[in-house]
C-alpha cells in the first residue's frame, strides 16, 4: 500500500462506488489496483472508523439477509472537499516525481506550473 494515500484511495473508492460495505470496499480496492493495492481488514476497519470521527464519511446499518446486517460507508461533502485536496497534493508530487526521473523543466518552470494548477 503507498503509504500516506490510504485517505485518498479509501474516499476516492467511495465517491465512485457510493454506499459500499468494508468487504466490497477491500475487493474493489484490489480489483481496480489490478492487485497492487492490498489492506487488511484489520487496517481497513480502523481507518474507515477514522475517517468517520474526522466525518469526512459516514455509515449506516442496512439489513442483510433475514438475520445478518452491514455496515455501508458513504463519503461526506467534507470528504469530497478534502478528497480533491489529497487529489491536487497527489498530482503536483506526481509531476515532481516525474520530472526528476524523466529529468523535465527546471525549478523555475515546474513553480509556475504547480501555481496554475492551483489558481
Amino acid at each position: 500500500m503507498v503509504k500516506g494515500y490510504t485517505d485518498l484511495i479509501v474516499l476516492a473508492l467511495l465517491r465512485r462506488l457510493g454506499p459500499v460495505h468494508g468487504y466490497a470496499l477491500r475487493a474493489e480496492m484490489r480489483d481496480l489496483s489490478h492487485q497492487i493495492f492490498h489492506m487488511s481488514f484489520g487496517s481497513l476497519y480502523p481507518l474507515l472508523h477514522d475517517l468517520e470521527k474526522r466525518r469526512l464519511l459516514t455509515s449506516r446499518i442496512h439489513p442483510a439477509g433475514e438475520v445478518r446486517t452491514q455496515r455501508r460507508f458513504s463519503i461526506t461533502k467534507a470528504g469530497e472537499d478534502y478528497l480533491q485536496h489529497q487529489i491536487q497534493k497527489w498530482e503536483m508530487f506526481s509531476q515532481a516525481l516525474e520530472s526528476v526521473i524523466r529529468k523535465r523543466g527546471n525549478r523555475k518552470q515546474l513553480a509556475q506550473a504547480q501555481i496554475r494548477k492551483l489558481l
